[in-house]
């Protein structure tokens, strides 16, 4: 199974794509899917306030935050 390594930023600091373990890119929607489907470890599907679905890591994973991956 695929782990998150790096993330891409909007202007505004929002997470837009997602780099895989094994070098996959895919858009945030795509890595939400993938998530939902079990092929990606490490992070969890969750839901804003507007309805927006969005990724997060697991609990008690403190040295794994996706804010603080390297961007490519």
């Amino acid at each position: 199974m695929d782990r998150i390594t790096h993330v891409r930023k909007t202007e505004t600091g929002d997470i837009c794509e997602v780099k895989l373990s094994d070098g996959t890119e895919m858009t945030l929607q795509e890595a939400v899917k993938a998530t939902e489907e079990g092929k990606i470890e490490g992070v969890i599907v969750g839901t804003d306030r507007a309805g927006g679905a969005y990724l997060h890591s697991k609990r008690g994973q403190y040295d794994y935050k996706l804010a603080d991956l390297p961007e490519f």
